[in-house]
């Protein structure tokens, strides 16, 4: 209920800004990400997530910006084994799986900027971002052919934040690129299936950089 509030609000802010002559604002960015989640686990895939991400908003007399971030964080790592089968001629090489893990993560967020200088050569951006965490997770593996699944497998809800500065360049009046640096804040849980008031935590705070391009409309 709260988040309806929160999205019915901003809809009215950007119809508002609208109304009031401010900008529409269009992001495009990409960048890698590294929540504890992963980092805590590493294997020899890595830590190493992505993230690439579109963002709609307003912007005021060029300084204060608001707007929804749509954004989309996966890391996919997999285990193989390999052997020879002398079975056929010439004998082949295969390639097993034998352990495959998923992290995708859907954080819908709002956001608030402000760009103090915008006049400046190459201007700094604050942002702050706060949402909902949507986190599948899945951890399988093969034993003597069957499919076997860990029990945190499944889908994860939390609260989600975002801090973060960009370094912008403008390439005209209504394009510029930028990158900057970010650190996401929260964790998320999901209810054990024996159990009403136990449940799996995934934390998922970490830095990330993010580098991409925004227009102004």
């Amino acid at each position: 209920m709260k988040s309806r509030k929160l999205a019915t609000t901003l809809l009215c802010a950007l119809l508002a800004a609208g109304a009031a002559g401010a900008e529409t604002m269009l992001s495009l960015k990409m960048g890698p990400a590294w929540p504890k989640e992963l980092r805590e686990n590493n294997t020899e895939e890595g830590i190493t997530a992505w993230e690439p991400s579109l963002e709609i908003g307003a912007l005021f007399d060029q300084i204060v910006g608001i707007g929804l971030d749509l954004e989309f964080q996966w890391k996919r790592r997999v285990d193989d084994s390999t052997y020879t089968d002398n079975s056929t001629t010439p004998p082949t090489t295969v390639t097993a799986v034998d352990k495959v893990e998923r992290f995708f993560m859907f954080p819908p967020s709002f956001y608030l900027l402000v760009d103090p200088v915008p006049h400046l050569i190459v201007h700094p951006v604050i942002k702050g971002q706060i949402g909902m965490t949507l986190l599948y997770y899945s951890n399988k593996w093969f034993e003597d052919g069957d499919e076997k699944k860990s029990p945190d497998t499944g889908l994860y809800y939390g609260v989600y934040g975002k801090a973060g500065a960009d370094a912008l360049y403008d390439l005209g009046e209504t394009a510029s690129v930028f990158v900057g640096f970010e650190f996401q804040f929260g964790n998320a849980r999901h209810k054990k299936d024996d159990s009403e008031n136990e449940y799996y935590r995934k934390q998922i705070y970490g830095p990330g950089i993010r580098m991409g391009f925004r227009f102004l409309m």
